[in-house]
């Protein structure tokens, strides 16, 4: 028997074994009580070897390769970070500490035609305690008018308590047109519902509007606006020598003027006017006012004036006005000056010299007015008011003016034209003309007229800090109009604020006399009181020019009674019998 025989009856008997304790491990199924063996349904695969012999199956089983389970849990993400809640919800709120303030009111500060009658109104920040709400100098609120006199109040809390309105109350419902009102709300008063109180204190100033129906006097001041020939001989910077408005820069800070000037690339002239008219005449201003002046070291300012005034006789039926005389008024080192050039026709100088009656020349009407009724005005090198058309060779005398003089230096001419002036400027190559001579075909150049009293005049007590005016006076004219008005007296002088003052206003120049017999002017009667002033300047103790007492029956002579004056707060047009057509 062969080796390969013998292995083969082995493993069939291990074969056999291996099935019969397989068979003896199995349950009985009940069927009987000693079942015999049973053979498995086994098949093997083909002979394959190389002698025929059957293979022997590789009993070593490799198990199915199974992939481990991953052990590692998941993990979750990282939630965002929140703030804990807020665990002292049922906590009292933290107490209120802040103490309220005006956000906002109407008018607003510093807005100017505010009409009469008015309201004004103050939003706070927060709601304001009812009972602190109080009227009266004494209050938390209270208005006073643009002479410090208190107003009275009626005063309304909103419901939500955050709008006070104030309802002015002025004695006899007399409203002052053209002129300042001032709200003050007092600190350490005035508190809100938690108790703070406002702790600095607040101040409203606002400007009513100018009066109704003045267009017949700015037709007035157009008919008899001059014509100004300003000398510019050896002006380094012709900007100075252009009029223009206080406000051209943009704001009513006249201490940064000389700055503006400086990098100014156009400059628009502009000359102020006032009519004010007495039962028989118009007496109508004319202020220039010039940003920087420049004549030297010792008189160089900064903010100053030159002005005029024409008195036009009032036409009587079926005739027209006529226009008497020019008075100038302007500055010079140490003196104001003031010069009154009369027609012949005026009768302002009788048998007595021009002296007596204080006039200093006396000049054909056709010659001092021209064929248009509009005289020429001079302004100096030294900003002297003159008058063009009158030859002074005197070697001391002011507005020293001839023919010789006129031909070595040069000018510009300025007109009043209607609607917004050319302005002045450079050309393409930043060269500023500094004559006529400099212009082709342009005879002179266009100024527009603007009323000061709806400009300056209603800001008349601005000053300080980033305002208008440097210093106040106290206006004396006893038993006339307006008397003891404390009122702007300069410009503010960025060049020399201590010097003396250059830049007057209409309602403050001071020429007065201590001599003669106009000895007595006071500063201000010029502006404020004009027809007063000429009596007092020309009249004569002998009655015998045209400064005779008014005859209200005849309507002849000269009358200090006023329809319209605005700087002395009178407008009695439609009342008086004297003043209706």
């Amino acid at each position: 028997m062969t080796n390969t025989a013998r292995l083969s009856l082995v493993a069939s008997a291990l074969l056999l074994s291996l099935f019969a304790v397989s068979a003896c491990s199995d349950e009985s199924d009940g069927s009987s009580t000693s079942p015999g063996p049973t053979t498995p349904d086994v098949s093997f695969p083909e002979d394959t070897s190389s002698d025929g012999g059957p293979v022997v199956p590789d009993t070593t089983a490799t198990p199915d390769t199974v992939t481990e389970p991953d052990v590692t849990p998941d993990v979750p993400p990282v939630p965002d970070v929140v703030d804990p809640p807020d665990v002292t919800e049922d906590a009292e709120p933290e107490p209120d500490k802040t103490p309220p303030e005006i956000v906002s009111t109407t008018p607003a500060h510093l807005e100017g035609g505010v009409a009469a009658p008015f309201t004004v109104t103050l939003t706070f920040s927060e709601a304001i305690y009812a009972p602190t709400l109080k009227a009266g100098p004494n209050g938390s609120v209270s208005m006073q008018d643009y002479l410090g006199v208190d107003v009275p109040l009626d005063l309304e809390l909103s419901n939500d308590g955050l709008v006070a309105t104030l309802t002015p109350k002025p004695v006899d419902d007399v409203w002052a047109p053209a002129s300042p009102y001032e709200v003050r709300v007092a600190p350490n008063i005035l508190a809100d519902l938690a108790g703070n109180k406002l702790t600095m204190p607040f101040i409203l100033r606002f400007f009513t509007a100018g009066y109704p129906d003045t267009g017949v006097y700015k037709g007035l001041a157009e008919a008899y606006a001059p014509r100004f020939f300003i000398e510019t001989t050896e002006v380094d910077d012709v900007r100075r020598r252009v009029p223009t408005r206080v406000d051209e820069d943009g704001n009513w800070d006249v201490s940064d003027s000389l700055t503006w000037l400086a990098s100014a690339s156009a400059v628009y002239p502009s000359v102020y006017y006032s009519v004010t008219e007495s039962y028989s005449h118009y007496f109508i201003h004319y202020m220039a006012f010039f940003p920087h002046v420049a004549t030297g070291t010792s008189a160089a300012h900064g903010n100053g004036t030159v002005g005029a005034m024409v008195t036009v006789k009032k036409g009587e039926l079926n005739t027209s006005n006529e226009p008497l005389s020019v008075t100038t008024y302007w500055r010079t080192k140490a003196n104001e000056e003031n010069d009154v050039y009369a027609t012949t026709e005026s009768g302002y100088v009788a048998e007595k010299d021009n002296d007596w009656y204080r006039v200093r020349a006396v000049i054909d009407q056709v010659d001092l007015f021209g064929e248009d009724g509009r005289y020429d005005a001079f302004i100096s090198n030294t900003y002297e008011s003159c008058v063009w058309s009158y030859e002074e060779t005197g070697a001391l005398s002011s507005c020293q003016l001839f023919e010789a003089k006129k031909s070595t230096m040069t000018w510009l001419v300025f007109e009043v034209t209607s609607g917004t002036p050319e302005p002045l400027q450079a050309d393409e190559d930043g060269v500023w003309p500094s004559s006529m001579s400099d212009m082709e075909d342009v005879d002179a150049l266009g100024y527009e007229l603007v009323p000061l009293q709806d400009t300056l005049w209603p800001r008349r007590l601005e000053d300080g800090a980033g305002g208008i005016w440097g210093d106040t006076y106290a206006y004396s004219n006893p038993s006339r109009p307006a008397d003891g008005m404390v009122l702007s007296s300069r410009f503010v002088d960025p060049v020399n604020d201590i010097a003396p003052p250059y830049g007057r206003p209409v309602w403050a120049w001071k020429f007065v006399p201590t001599s003669g017999e106009a000895a007595g002017l006071k500063q201000g009667w010029l502006g404020i009181d004009p027809a007063h002033y000429a009596i007092k300047r020309h009249g004569s103790v002998d009655k015998d020019n045209l400064f005779v007492d008014w005859d209200v029956e005849e309507g002849t002579g000269f009358s200090d009674a006023y329809c319209f004056n605005a700087m002395a707060l009178i407008d009695v047009r439609e009342t008086d019998p004297n003043c209706m057509p």
